[in-house]
């Protein structure tokens, strides 16, 4: 099996196992509303570590929503209750075959 083809069935699995997700491709995006920041932050540094990602600067807050929706614990907690819909930003969106390109490249870059 080719080196390329390795990383990118090794990082489908990494994101499946860590998103929780049954059906991931590289079409899948890991930025939706259900995965935070604070997510992000913890996912994102097992993946660094795993890929041995050494160059770049990704900046979580530009590409994953915040985890205390407008920095309220309370409209939170509302929302998880399913009481209120909060507002998300829109965001660039990040697909699994991006996160393939970064393992690839050892390197954060931004997506396209």
């Amino acid at each position: 099996m080719e080196a390329n083809e390795t990383i990118s069935k090794e990082v489908i699995i990494f994101f499946k196992k860590n998103l929780m997700l049954k059906q991931i491709d590289k079409n899948t995006i890991i930025n939706t509303e259900n995965f935070t920041s604070e997510d992000a932050f913890f996912i994102l540094e097992d993946f660094i570590k795993k890929f041995d990602i050494n160059k770049g600067f990704l900046d979580i807050d530009s590409y994953f929503h915040p985890t205390y929706i407008n920095g309220s614990l309370w409209k939170a907690f509302l929302h998880n209750i399913g009481f209120i819909k909060p507002e998300y930003k829109k965001l660039p969106p990040i697909t699994i075959s991006h996160m393939i390109e970064v393992a690839k490249r050892k390197e954060w870059f931004n997506p396209e």
